[in-house]
């Protein structure tokens, strides 16, 4: 079972998570025209880009656990939701501040989005394996019944 599609969905997910911490996530103009990137591996870190870390690591690690959890689908369906709650978080968060008029960054106009589209490709990766865990607890289920 561990070779199976969803594993393959779940295991692009975490390479996906894993490249968002390594590449610039987006770009700022500042009023003077100066354009600053944001990033989780630059050296000032910011509540966002920990907010970032700490969310890709999380999510990363429970598509680990619910590649391990093949015996038990049900289970495994309920982590790989757990997963995708960071991600939905930091979509919401890097929305609020990046357009949001009451935000500290206010100030700012985005000129580019490059790597806070990895974690929403991840969560469509980790919704398409729930598809095809729940796919195998159908046939699983079927085959109970005709027994």
């Amino acid at each position: 079972m561990i070779q199976r599609i969803q594993t393959i969905y779940l295991s692009l997910a975490i390479v996906l998570l894993a490249i968002t911490n390594l590449v610039p996530l987006a770009s700022f103009q500042l009023r003077t025209g100066e354009v600053v990137e944001m990033s989780v591996i630059s050296g000032d870190h910011t509540n966002i880009t920990l907010l970032i870390l700490i969310s890709s690591i999380a999510s990363a690690l429970l598509c680990v656990i619910s590649i391990f959890l093949y015996k038990n689908r049900k289970r495994q369906i309920l982590i790989a939701y757990l997963a995708t709650l960071p991600l939905l978080l930091l979509s919401g968060y890097f929305v609020g501040y990046s357009y949001g008029s009451n935000s500290s960054a206010a100030h700012l106009s985005l000129v580019s989005v490059k790597g806070i589209v990895l974690p929403i490709i991840a969560l469509l990766f980790i919704l398409l394996a729930v598809r095809k865990i729940k796919a195998d607890e159908k046939l699983v289920r079927s085959l109970d019944r005709i027994r």
